[in-house]
């Protein structure tokens, strides 16, 4: 077996937090870019989502949400194929499920293919010492943080999680569980209990609304400084605001946490390809790089605060006074510059003045 790469890890407050989504109005190539058009227009009635089939596939989603909550997503290297064989899977999942017109079989069939690239991923990233650090983590927040030692003091929802919990870590020791891959089985068992309680979660209608709004805003300004416009980038502009309206109506109607969570991350992804294809079709936007700038001045103001002096561990005086300089010069261009050339540019000259304060500093 491959070495197991490094994990980014995150809490697990955050894994029962829903990813806020939100969205643009959007016209088909027939109708001129400046014109605009409101949601309504371009809707989307959710019925068809309210079934057992496409419920079954947002529960698997949400699982596969729940483990790159423990392995992070992206930081697997090329030759990963549990890893991209899965990214694949989820995609025909969010295309089947969002598809009014898929069959059952067609359902039933991403939803096989999805469960088996999200089992065969766990194989290959988890362990009993990062499954059993999640539970502890998550047994930490329920009965300390949320229960307060009390877990009458939890909502249906948080004691049947705490309970789960609870049931997992009792199979370990009951099954007498030592191998990396007898944590695994258990830990899947959790999850197959874990996904179905999401489905009376609670969820703020409007942190989704909010990033609706800010996707769509996003958009609007990629599409103003795009080559080809609305014209040129059509088909992908439709699969995004189909997207956000679909969002948009499954939360009005009140659709279950799993549900909407699958339809958010779907926009997610519609917004992610949307946003890169726009870039490559337009020039650099001066006013992000102008933002990475302000980041970099403010980083390196923070190392105006090491320790001065000519001892182990300090550094000379005068290499403060060069990188000050330099500061204020980057600061300048962010005060009256306009272009996204003086920006990098003056970007990349503080990257530089701070690596060479940084080799000033005397060693240990």
């Amino acid at each position: 077996m491959p070495t197991k790469k490094p994990f980014v890890r995150v809490s697990a407050a955050a894994l029962a937090l829903a990813v806020s989504l939100g969205g643009f109005g959007f016209q088909p190539a027939s109708v001129q870019a400046a014109e605009n058009v409101s949601t309504s227009q371009t809707a989307i009635s959710p019925a068809y989502l309210n079934d057992p089939l496409r419920l079954e596939l947002a529960r698997i989603n949400t699982k596969k949400n729940w483990v790159f909550g423990i392995t992070g997503s992206y930081s697997y290297n090329p030759d990963s194929y549990q890893y991209y064989e899965l990214i694949a899977a989820e995609k025909q999942a969010y295309d089947t499920a969002l598809d009014s017109d898929a069959s059952s079989s067609q359902l039933s069939e991403a939803a096989q293919n999805y469960d088996q690239k999200l089992s065969a991923y766990m194989d290959r990233y988890l362990d009993k010492q990062n499954v059993t650090k999640d539970l502890a983590s998550l047994y930490h927040v329920l009965y300390y943080l949320v229960a307060k030692e009390d877990i009458n003091n939890l909502n249906p929802h948080d004691r049947a999680l705490f309970q789960a919990m609870q049931d997992t870590q009792a199979y370990w020791r009951n099954t007498n569980a030592t191998t990396d891959q007898e944590y695994v089985d258990g830990y899947k068992k959790f999850l197959a209990v874990v996904a179905p309680l999401n489905d009376t979660e609670t969820y703020d209608a409007q942190r989704y609304q909010k990033n609706i709004a800010s996707y769509r805003t996003n958009i609007q300004t990629l599409l103003a400084n795009s080559g080809g416009g609305a014209a040129g980038h059509a088909a992908s502009l439709t699969l995004f605001e189909r997207s956000a309206s679909l969002l948009e109506q499954a939360l009005s109607a009140g659709y279950n946490y799993n549900i909407i969570n699958l339809v958010a991350d779907d926009l997610e992804r519609r917004h992610s390809e949307l946003d890169k294809e726009l870039r490559a079709d337009g020039p650099p936007l001066a006013s992000e790089q102008k933002r990475y700038l302000k980041s970099m001045i403010d980083y390196s103001w923070t190392l105006m605060d090491f320790p001065a002096g000519i001892g182990p561990g300090q550094t000379p005086q005068s290499a403060f006074g060069d990188l000050r300089r330099a500061i204020r010069k980057a600061e300048a261009v962010y005060e009256k510059g306009t272009t996204w050339s003086e920006f990098s540019t003056a970007q990349k000259e503080l990257e530089a003045a701070n690596v060479i304060f940084m080799g000033r500093r005397k060693p240990l």
